[in-house]
């Protein structure tokens, strides 16, 4: 038997057998095509992980966006407030130094009127026969601090009964008086307590001032008005210690036109209304005015 020259070949088989060069072929077109199919696979995620990225990227932007755009709306006007009030405290700052110059002017003037003050009332002294020089010095003192105690200290103790007061009209669903009326009564009130003196002047003072005690007073208000009933007594005390004949005068007809001549205007009362009451009375010492009444207005107050 001839066996062929071709080793390649199997001569019981009758076909060629594969060759190495072949296989290694085949595993090498395999391993192309399953990494082709990686490479796609992984270009298809990066694809995907891209827009996705993209996507988020621009969702975070447009809320970006919409956060900056909201806050320039609460920023530019808040940015024109602030350069409003620096305008504002700027024309401010220019009115503060007028009135200071305009302070120092109305100083010297007043410098100038004591003076004049002093003066007449050295000639009112000397026309005086029933009282001495100093009785009358003593008295003009006194009648200066009668002012301040009515017209700058009595009405400051009202503030905690009215706003008390205004409370109790809110519950009740009722109108309170206006706060300028119900302060002069109230300081009309002080007044007559004050003028009709006695020992009980603080004790009735306190009483007004809270109402029978129904107002709560915080530790300041409680220490202004011991301050300002104390300085009452004192005052009250003294004026009884000169010995000098002295009248609290109450007495200007309702309807009388208010006359800056005669009397004293309450806050927000103007001349030539109508009298309503009187608010604080004159103080008369030996037929003398020393101190015009307060008087508050039909209309005024408002």
């Amino acid at each position: 038997m001839n066996w062929p020259r071709n080793s390649n070949e199997d001569p019981r088989a009758g076909s060629a057998l594969p060759t190495n060069h072949q296989g290694g072929e085949d595993q090498a077109a395999t391993l192309a095509a399953h990494n082709e199919r990686l490479s796609a696979a992984e270009n298809r995620g990066h694809r995907e992980s891209r827009v996705w990225l993209d996507n988020q990227i621009s969702a975070l932007r447009r809320e970006l966006s919409g956060i900056i755009t909201a806050t320039r709306q609460e920023v530019d006007p808040l940015r024109g407030y602030v350069g409003t009030l620096e305008r504002r405290i700027a024309d401010q700052t220019d009115q503060m130094t007028e009135l200071r110059d305009r302070i120092a002017v109305l100083e010297e003037r007043l410098g100038e009127m004591m003076s004049v003050i002093d003066l007449l009332r050295a000639q009112v002294l000397e026309s005086r026969k029933d009282l001495t020089k100093q009785d009358f010095l003593v008295q003009y003192k006194l009648a200066d601090r009668i002012k301040a105690l009515f017209g700058e200290r009595f009405p400051e103790l009202t503030e905690a009964r009215q706003a008390y007061e205004a409370d109790a009209h809110r519950k009740a669903g009722t109108t309170p008086p206006p706060p300028l009326r119900r302060e002069a009564e109230l300081v009309r009130e002080m007044c007559a307590i004050f003028a009709a003196g006695g020992r009980n002047l603080v004790d009735d003072l306190v009483d007004l001032i809270t109402a029978g005690g129904q107002v709560r007073l915080n530790a300041s208000r409680s220490a202004l008005v011991t301050r300002v009933v104390k300085e009452a007594q004192i005052l009250r005390d003294a004026i009884e210690q000169t010995g000098h004949p002295y009248l609290f005068v109450f007495d200007v007809p309702h309807g009388t036109p208010a006359n800056s001549a005669e009397h004293e205007l309450w806050a927000h009362c103007h001349e030539g209304q109508l009298v309503d009451f009187v608010v604080t009375p004159a103080y008369v010492v030996a037929d003398k005015r020393l101190a015009m009444p307060h008087v508050f207005t039909i209309g005024g107050g408002v």
